[in-house]
């Protein structure tokens, strides 16, 4: 797949995304949530912190609703080799859940870019300070505030840049909302 294929297809998924929530939408109240996000992979430790605001969104489907929100981030890198790198993060994020109070598990996604301030991560090149991040997870919201889950995420160049090493973390997450 070229260059202009791919970016293409990503800007058409996204605006089927955008445009298919839209079209499901049903107004929430807003509660902006924070979150910690630690972890590891590729010989690097990850710390970030978060913050989601929600886009207004809710679908329904039986007794599950899944929500959608705009995921900001800020993020630390710490290699056991070389110098520490930070980065900042924007995706589009969706949860799917259960509805009702109390305990419940839950199922998210998202996808964005990151800008790193630098393209040498240990002894990981990633070749372009431009990202693209995908996310999966899984949790449980203990109330309305409290959700503890564990999250996938993948940052890629998307071929923008040769070498396209991607980098692979497992995070664990604790988020409250207010």
């Amino acid at each position: 797949m070229n260059h202009q294929t791919l970016v293409r297809n990503v800007i058409v998924t996204a605006l089927l995304g955008v445009a298919t929530t839209a079209a499901l939408a049903q107004p929430q109240p807003a509660r902006w949530s924070a979150a910690l996000r630690m972890g590891s992979g590729g010989s690097t430790d990850h710390g970030a912190l978060e913050w989601r605001r929600p886009m207004d969104v809710d679908m329904a489907w039986g007794a599950w609703r899944a929500r959608s929100s705009l995921q900001l981030e800020l993020g630390r890198w710490m290699p056991a080799n070389g110098p520490t790198a930070q980065h900042v993060g924007a995706a589009w994020h969706v949860r799917l859940a259960p509805s009702g109070m109390g305990w419940r598990p839950y199922l998210e996604g998202a996808f964005g870019v990151a800008l790193f301030d630098r393209t040498r991560i240990g002894g990981r090149n990633i070749a372009s300070a431009l990202q693209f991040t995908e996310q999966v997870g899984a949790g449980v919201s203990l109330g309305e505030r409290l959700r503890l889950g564990w999250r996938y995420t993948h940052y890629s160049n998307a071929g923008l840049a040769m070498p396209n090493d991607g980098v692979d973390k497992h995070n664990l997450i604790v988020e409250w909302s207010y």
